[in-house]
């Protein structure tokens, strides 16, 4: 029988850890102990989404008549708790033609998009911490 380490993680605790660390940037890095790379995780992706916000970027939901449109309802979706804030209050799901007469509407959905993927890169993070790193 193969004895665990103490400081080995069980499956479910890596399910829980990634599952946090998509909901809430940060959580995942904070959990395993990188405090410093927690912060800079939550400060970025926060502050690039809410810049977004800001600048009137527009949430997109997949449809027919786009092509680019699941591709961007992903990287907005990545953010996390961020997409249900502004869901649910209605920021940025407003009527996109409304949106598209700001100057700065596709500079706030880049922003809200980008927000999305550094959270993705977080959760590779922990991934890479779990598989790779964690291995000596």
């Amino acid at each position: 029988m193969v004895k665990k380490s103490k400081n080995e993680i069980t499956i479910t605790r890596k399910i829980w850890i990634i599952f946090l660390s998509w909901l809430f940037p940060g959580m995942g890095q904070f959990l395993l102990g990188e405090k410093k790379k927690a912060l800079l995780f939550f400060v970025t992706v926060f502050s690039f989404y809410w810049l977004g916000i800001y600048m009137y970027g527009n949430l997109t939901f997949p449809s027919y008549n786009t092509q680019f449109a699941l591709f961007k309802f992903l990287g907005a979706f990545g953010s996390g708790i961020n997409f249900f804030i502004s869901l649910f209050t209605g920021l940025g799901t407003g009527e996109p033609y409304k949106y598209m007469v700001k100057l700065t509407n596709e500079y706030g959905d880049t922003f809200i998009y980008t927000a999305g993927i550094v959270n993705y890169l977080g959760i590779i993070d922990c991934l890479d911490k779990f598989y790779l790193r964690g291995k000596k």
